[in-house]
C-alpha cells in the first residue's frame, strides 16, 4: 500500500518520497488528532486558516492544542499576522493548494515565506491536500512539501473524497526525522484493516485509480460549469459566484444586506445543502480578525449534483432568496 502511495504521488502530483515515508491513518481528523498528541505538549498552540476547516481546530482543541485564528487574505494564511499573533506556535495546518473554503492557491512567494517560518521557529507544517487531484486549470499548483529543503511538512491526504466517504483511509507523507515516531505511534492503533488496505494497493497499482481520478475530474470541472452558468442565467449579477479552479464547491456572494444564515436555514427547507461561509470562521472572528474580506456567501456543492438535482438546488436556492417565483 504505501508503494503504491509512492508511485502515484509521484507521477499525479510530483511529491517524491520512499515508501517508508508513507504511513497509512484512518483519515484526516485521525492523522490530525494523532500528530497534536506526538507533537506538541498540552497548551501549545497551532496557527489554523480563518475561516478554514472547522474539524480541524475542534481537533486541535480535542487534544489539548490550542488553535489560533490566522486571518487568510488573497494568498492564503497571512504568515505576517500569524507570527504577531502566536510567534510561539509549533504547528501550522493549512491548505495551500486550495484554501478551504475561499478556494485562492497559495503563491510561491506565500509558500516560502510559510517554510521559512517553520524553519526558524523549529515548528511543523500540516499541508492538508484535500482536493489536490481535483484541479481544473491548465497548470497544477504542487504540493508545499515539494519546495521543503529542511524536513519541516507533513504532507496529508485522504481517499474519502476520491473514492467514497465510507472509506476512511488516508495517509501521511512525513519527514524523515518523524517516520519512526509516527510510525510507532500507529502502530498501537491499528485502525485501519488490512485487507482494505490490500484491495486499495491494487486499485491504485493497476492504474485504476488514476483513470478514476481523470474521468471524474472530467465531469467534476463540467458540473461546476454548468452550476456556474444556472447561477448566471436565474440571478444575472445579482449573485456573484468564486467557481474557482480546483474542488468540489463554489462559493456565492449573496446580495448586500442578506443574513446568510438565515439563507442557509431557508436552503435546508427546500432541501438544499448550502453552508454559510460564517460557519468556517472561529466563533466571533470574521469582521475582526482581518484578512480578506468577504461578504454574506453560501457554500454550494457540485460534485454530486446531477442535472435534474442542479435544476431542483438552484429552484431552492431562489426560493429561499425569495427571488421571483423560484
Amino acid at each position: 500500500m504505501r508503494e503504491a502511495i509512492a508511485s502515484y504521488l509521484a507521477t499525479a502530483r510530483g511529491l517524491l518520497c520512499t515508501p517508508e515515508q508513507v504511513l497509512i491513518t484512518a483519515g484526516s481528523t485521525h492523522a490530525t488528532g494523532l500528530l497534536a498528541r506526538l507533537l506538541l505538549d498540552p497548551g501549545e498552540r497551532a496557527w489554523t486558516e480563518n475561516p478554514g476547516w472547522p474539524t480541524g481546530r475542534q481537533t486541535l482543541a480535542a487534544n489539548e492544542v490550542v488553535p489560533v485564528a490566522v486571518p487568510v487574505d488573497a494568498e492564503g494564511l497571512d504568515v505576517e499576522a500569524g507570527r504577531m499573533l502566536a510567534p510561539d506556535a509549533r504547528l501550522a495546518l493549512v491548505t495551500p493548494t486550495r484554501q478551504y473554503p475561499l478556494g485562492m492557491g497559495m503563491p510561491l512567494a506565500r509558500r516560502s515565506e510559510l517554510l521559512a517560518w517553520a524553519q526558524d521557529q523549529m515548528a511543523w507544517i500540516l499541508e492538508d491536500d484535500y482536493d489536490g487531484e481535483f484541479q481544473y486549470a491548465a497548470r497544477v499548483l504542487p504540493p508545499l512539501q515539494t519546495l521543503d529543503r529542511h524536513g519541516r511538512v507533513i504532507y496529508m491526504g485522504s481517499f474519502s473524497k476520491v473514492l467514497t466517504q465510507a472509506l476512511r483511509i488516508g495517509y501521511l507523507v512525513v519527514p524523515p526525522a518523524l517516520r519512526v515516531p509516527v510510525a510507532c505511534a500507529l502502530s498501537h492503533e491499528k485502525v485501519v484493516p488490512t485487507l482494505a488496505q490490500a484491495a486499495l494497493a491494487d486499485f491504485l497499482r493497476l492504474g485504476e485509480f488514476a483513470r478514476h481520478v481523470r474521468r471524474m475530474r472530467s465531469m467534476y470541472r463540467a458540473r461546476r460549469d454548468a452550476l456556474g452558468a444556472a447561477l448566471r442565467d436565474r440571478f444575472g449579477g445579482a449573485l456573484a459566484a468564486w467557481p474557482g479552479e480546483s474542488g468540489f464547491h463554489t462559493l456565492a456572494t449573496l446580495p448586500p444586506g442578506s443574513d446568510e444564515r438565515a439563507v442557509s436555514r431557508r436552503c435546508a427547507g427546500f432541501d438544499v445543502l448550502a453552508p454559510a461561509l460564517e460557519d468556517y470562521y472561529h466563533p466571533g472572528t470574521r469582521w475582526s480578525s482581518g484578512g480578506l474580506p468577504v461578504p454574506a456567501s453560501l457554500l454550494l456543492g457540485f460534485a454530486t449534483v446531477d442535472d435534474g438535482e442542479l435544476r431542483r438546488g438552484i429552484a431552492g436556492l431562489a426560493r429561499a432568496l425569495q427571488w421571483g417565483d423560484g
